[in-house]
């Protein structure tokens, strides 16, 4: 947007002058009741909020001078001054509103005396809006007219003297529901005779139009294809960047300074392209915001879920911003520093991962509350010390779960428990990362952010889950290959651990799962059977009374819901060739891959963070077929101690459920 071609001012309503056309490629007006209602409530409900001493901003309206070749060819009656590319509507019922106000300040006996007949207090009432609109200000400093309509300045401008049957209502789809809206407006103001005068007061005091003006060298059909196609966005960071870089005369803003404050401008543009730094702010979509910068914005200006529904809630903002800091230089610096803040965090490592756990399980909110906290509307910005210690309050709370003492305790099943384990891993995750920085290690919350590609994260169980309730025969047949080549990788370990192994039991079981896969028409019993057997034959002595239950979280691990699907019900063996080989092609987060490799060992430290000797663990990488207890107990010691000071101390020992199953 270069700052010659596009102008960009606040105006109230009586800065509107001259004649604007509505050109013919637009649609005619066509707000409904529902629309034009809902303007006249907007103003009454703002003239009587905390706001009602601020402006009150309509959405911009795009307009275009007339082009002085044009203008000289138009007859008298045809000339304008602007073409109202984008904005009409509200434009219009604007000009309504006050065309309605300047007929109630006179009485119409006709009205009046019908009203009498029927209710004499809203007789009463009505007779009084000219008395309460008296030296109330209803002059309209601006015309409208309609490029395919001659008769259309004429019409709009004497509506309060159209009267219904009036040939010219229906002579146009344009005249109609300009007649229609102009009788609306009228039906509101004589039934709310209370809140008329608010309603006139706020239009002339508090009102302001968002005025975008283009340059009048291009086309005006095509300025308005441009503004359809996105070529002239009216996103909020656009409607920013003109505020920022508009200039009186060349002593408000330099050539100089403006051409650094664009180059810092694509600076932020192009940053905020990297998927790297996007995923570490938010969980949404690139495809969200078509202005990359809108995000910072967004942030910037606090915008909450509930100011979504309004479009223009952060240019408003930047706007009464801009006005009470002043000069525009002043303003992008500050705009600038702070977006630098924000970039610092990311740069950071220890802020990184801590920062962008918050965001990766949190909600739309999570950046904003820091960033709020970070620099609060009154008082002084934290410091660095300051925010590490906020943040790491923020986690703390984020690892208490009010239903059981210890994360220990948390066991699958329940949304609530699914969620709270999600964040537990997720946090062991990302501290497994931030112990291994020192090497150039981050984690990855590109990859772990986009839901689109990873399908969300979801809760797989290491050791294998009951198969039986696999559905339909290409799960049978899938699940039955799957164990089958597990089962010949796994003999030697049965041999030495198996509580019900013999030779001929498990040729008996090899064959019985070949000739379930070669047959053409195998039945579920024949499956069924094949489940319990291999469940019998693959359990491990010592595991019969484990302490830890099949559904607790030492037998969970975070994966994608794409890859869990694949993994689902089948043996650990199975489940760790396959993360074998999918960890080369996919996103599997380094606790999972430590997990299936049983790659996780360590001491117990002190609040130093020094070992304590005679208190270190591992799993058992004797046998690498199957996650037993020891194993599991390793894995809840170091999630235990990569979370360290943000868990509870003195957790009580684990919960058993019953549920044992050694498949």
């Amino acid at each position: 947007m270069g700052n010659n071609t596009h102008q960009l001012e606040i105006r109230s309503i009586d800065q509107l002058k001259g004649c604007f056309r509505i050109p013919s490629y637009q649609r005619g007006y066509r707000w409904e009741r529902r629309q034009v209602e809902q303007l006249l409530e907007d103003l009454l409900e703002h003239s009587e909020s905390m706001e009602r001493n601020k402006p009150y901003y309509l959405q911009p309206i795009v307009v275009a001078p007339v082009a002085k070749d044009e203008l000289n060819r138009l007859k008298k009656d045809e000339r304008f001054d602007y073409d109202l590319i984008d904005g009409q509507q509200r434009l219009t019922t604007i000009f309504l509103i006050l065309k309605a106000l300047q007929a109630a300040q006179t009485i119409n006996k006709a009205y009046a005396q019908e009203l009498m007949s029927k209710d004499m207090d809203n007789a009463l009432a009505y007779m009084g809006l000219s008395h309460t609109l008296k030296g109330v200000n209803t002059t309209i400093g601006y015309e409208l007219m309609y490029q395919t309509r001659k008769d259309s300045r004429d019409f709009i401008n004497n509506i309060t003297t159209v009267n219904r049957g009036d040939d010219r209502i229906r002579s146009t789809p344009d005249h109609l529901y300009l007649w229609h809206a102009y009788n609306i407006i009228t039906k509101w103001i004589n039934t709310h005779p209370g809140d008329v005068k608010a309603i006139a007061e706020e239009i002339n005091y508090n009102v302001r139009i968002i005025w975008y003006e283009l340059s009048e060298s291009v086309p005006n059909w095509k300025k308005f294809k441009d503004l359809n196609d996105g070529k002239i966005p009216l996103t909020n960071s656009e409607l920013i960047k003109a505020l920022v870089l508009r200039r009186q005369n060349k002593q408000d803003l330099p050539d100089y300074e403006q051409d650094v404050i664009v180059s810092q401008w694509d600076e932020i543009e192009q940053d905020l392209s990297d998927e790297k730094f996007w995923r570490f702010l938010t969980k949404k979509s690139m495809k969200d915001y078509p202005t990359k910068i809108d995000l910072i914005f967004d942030l910037l200006a606090g915008k909450s879920p509930q100011d979504k529904k309004d479009e223009y809630f952060t240019f408003r903002y930047f706007i009464e911003l801009f006005e009470k800091n002043g000069k525009n230089k002043e303003n992008w610096v500050y705009i600038h520093d702070r977006y630098r803040r924000i970039r610092d965090w990311y740069n950071d490592t220890w802020m990184y991962h801590r920062i962008g756990y918050l965001v990766a399980v949190g909600d739309d909110t999570t950046l904003r509350e820091i960033y709020k906290e970070t620099y609060p509307e009154k008082g002084a910005p934290l410091t660095h010390r300051q925010l590490r210690e906020a943040i790491e309050e923020r986690i703390r709370k984020s690892m208490e779960f009010p239903d059981v003492d210890s994360f220990k305790e948390l066991t699958y099943g329940t949304d609530l428990s699914n969620k709270q384990i999600i964040r537990v891993l997720t946090l062991y995750n990302v501290m497994l990362a931030d112990e291994l920085s020192d090497r150039g290690v981050r984690y990855p919350f590109h990859k772990h952010n986009d839901n689109g590609k990873q399908g969300g994260w979801s809760l797989e169980h290491v050791h294998a889950q009951n198969s039986e309730d696999l559905k339909g025969l290409t799960e049978w047949k899938t699940w039955v290959d799957d164990q089958l080549e597990s089962l010949k990788r796994i003999e030697p370990q049965l041999q030495a651990n198996g509580t019900n192994y013999t030779k001929d039991r498990f040729i008996a079981l090899i064959d019985l799962m070949e000739r379930f896969l070669s047959a053409n028409k195998p039945d579920e019993k024949q499956y069924k059977d094949i489940v319990t057997e291999f469940a019998e034959l693959t359990s491990i002595k010592g595991n019969g009374n484990s302490k830890f239950g099949m559904h607790s979280i030492a037998n969970l691990v975070l994966l994608s819901k794409s890859d869990n699907s694949m993994l689902n019900k089948s043996t650990f063996d199975v489940k760790r060739m396959r993360i074998a080989l999918k960890s080369s092609t996919n996103f599997v987060p380094l606790g999972t891959e430590r997990v299936f490799m049983k790659a996780i060992a360590g001491f117990s430290k002190d609040d130093k963070d020094n070992p304590i000797t005679g208190t270190k663990y591992a799993c058992d990488t004797s046998q690498m077929f199957f996650w037993g207890d020891q194993d599991r107990e390793a894995y809840i010691r170091d999630i235990e101690e990569k979370l360290g000071k943000y868990l509870i101390k003195d957790i009580p020992a684990e919960s058993n459920d019953n549920d044992t199953t050694n498949q």
